[in-house]
C-alpha cells in the first residue's frame, strides 16, 4: 500500500529453510511473487537432503557413512518419511539407532524426540519440487560449493530439471552460510 512500492515487482527471498520456503510462497501465490532468491535453499525431498547431509557430514568428520551403517541412516529417514503414527515411529527409530550401537539410551530417547516432531517430521516428507512446478516467476538459486547442510549440486541439479528457466549458481569455497572456508 506505500505509494513508492510497486506491488507488482515484490519478491520472496530466503536462506535454508527459507529458500525452501520462498519457491512454497511463489507456488501458492503465483500472481503476487514477482521472483525468488534462494540462499542455500532446499530442492530435493527432505529426506534426500537429510540422506546426503548424514553422508556429507560423516565424510567431512573423516567417517564416511559405508556399508549397513550407510543403509540404517537411509532406513531411519525413510522410516521418518513412511511412518505417521509417533509411536510406530518411535519404537522403529530405536531399533534402528540401537543398530548403530554407538549411542547411549539417553542420547537416543533425545534424537527420538526430535525426529518425531511434528515440524521434523513434515520436513522430511516435504518436497519442494511439487511447488516449484507451480510457480510462474524468475528464480535465482544461490549455494555453497562446501555446503554440508544443502548439497549445492544435488539441489540446483534438482532445481534445473523441475524449473530449467531458473538461473543458479554454485559459489567456489563458502559454506552454508556463504562464508569463506578452507575445506568442507
Amino acid at each position: 500500500t506505500q505509494s513508492i512500492i510497486d506491488s507488482t515487482r515484490i519478491g520472496v527471498m530466503g536462506h535454508s529453510e527459507g529458500g525452501t520456503i520462498a519457491f512454497i510462497c511463489a507456488a501458492q501465490r503465483p500472481d503476487d511473487v514477482a521472483f525468488v532468491v534462494s540462499l542455500g535453499g532446499a530442492v530435493v525431498k527432505g529426506k534426500e537432503l537429510m540422506v546426503m547431509q548424514n553422508k556429507m557430514i560423516a565424510e567431512a568428520a573423516g567417517r564416511p557413512l559405508t556399508g549397513e551403517l550407510e543403509q540404517n541412516v537411509v532406513a531411519v529417514f525413510d522410516a521418518i518419511d513412511s511412518i505417521e503414527d509417533n509411536d510406530e515411529l518411535s519404537l522403529q527409530l530405536k531399533e534402528l539407532m540401537y543398530k548403530q550401537g554407538n549411542l547411549s539410551e539417553a542420547e537416543i530417547a533425545n534424537q527420538i524426540r526430535h525426529m518425531v516432531s511434528p515440524w521434523y517430521s513434515a520436513f522430511i516428507r516435504l518436497n519442494p519440487g511439487e511447488y516449484i512446478q507451480k510457480m510462474k516467476c524468475p528464480v535465482l538459486a544461490l549455494n555453497g560449493e562446501w555446503d554440508v547442510q544443502v548439497n549445492a549440486q544435488q539441489n540446483l541439479d534438482a532445481l534445473k530439471t523441475i524449473y530449467p528457466e531458473a538461473e543458479v549458481k554454485i559459489y567456489p569455497g563458502v559454506n552454508h552460510m556463504f562464508q569463506e572456508a578452507s575445506s568442507l
